[in-house]
């Protein structure tokens, strides 16, 4: 079965992705990091349909990328009995 899921993490973009609008690069990363991920609670991550809110922000020292707190949806196939 298919499911619409609304998940809320903490991305890491990439230096490469910061010349992008925000919610763009974190799209983009989430579409990296989330495409064909096999998760216990969410089954098997399809896609990354839609960026819903992006956080501030975080820069952390010696490491060249940002982090945002954000929530987006994901469409995933979980198998089910019957």
């Amino acid at each position: 079965m298919f499911y619409l899921v609304e998940v809320e993490d903490y991305v890491r973009v990439a230096p490469k992705l910061f010349g992008l609008k925000t919610a763009d690069a974190v799209k983009e990363q989430l579409k990296e990091e989330y495409a064909d991920l096999q998760d216990r609670e969410l089954g098997t991550v399809v896609d990354v349909l839609e960026v819903i809110e992006v956080e501030d922000g975080i820069l952390i020292p010696e490491d060249g990328a940002a982090y945002y707190k954000s929530r987006f949806k994901v469409i995933a196939f979980k198998p089910e009995l019957q």
